[in-house]
């Protein structure tokens, strides 16, 4: 997951890049508050996606009960990669509907970003998408190992 969410960032960046001869000859301008507010959102939204849709992968029949564990919090049943098991509210929040609603943000953001011209004017354009995806990635991964009821 983590060399994902790296090979996504190669790919901003090159992206980046190749438009950045572009904008040299501009003059810089300075970033409004709601510009940053949207490549922030693009960020952290695409980085709940991508941890959102590898969450099944994580889920091992072999690790969960048999059946649901209320004392444990195991009281849902998901389908994941490798087998139905039971999990918890978070986890069947996130396998279930997680992606879907990341990757609508994603996309909405985007249309944001694309409505409002925002252009590549510094190396902050990728860099803070990247940051702001690997952000929203860890506080996801320590919020589910932190209230992980076995763990």
């Amino acid at each position: 997951m983590i060399f994902g969410v790296l090979m996504c960032g190669a790919i901003i960046y090159a992206g980046w890049f190749k438009l950045r001869d572009r904008f040299i000859d501009q003059e810089p301008k300075r970033w409004r508050w709601y510009e940053w507010l949207a490549l922030l959102v693009v960020g952290a939204s695409f980085g709940s996606a991508l941890f959102f849709g590898n969450l099944g992968s994580f889920l091992l029949p072999s690790e969960r009960p048999f059946g649901p564990d209320t004392a444990h919090g195991y009281t849902h049943f998901i389908r994941a990669k490798y087998g139905s098991v039971y999990g918890t509210h978070f986890e069947y929040w996130g396998v279930t509907y997680g992606p879907y609603i990341a990757w609508s943000v994603t996309v909405a953001s985007c249309a944001l970003i694309v409505s409002l011209k925002i252009n590549p004017k510094s190396g902050a354009f990728p860099l803070l998408i990247f940051v702001a995806a690997v952000i929203a990635m860890g506080s996801y991964y320590v919020y589910w190992r932190v209230f992980d009821p076995i763990r």
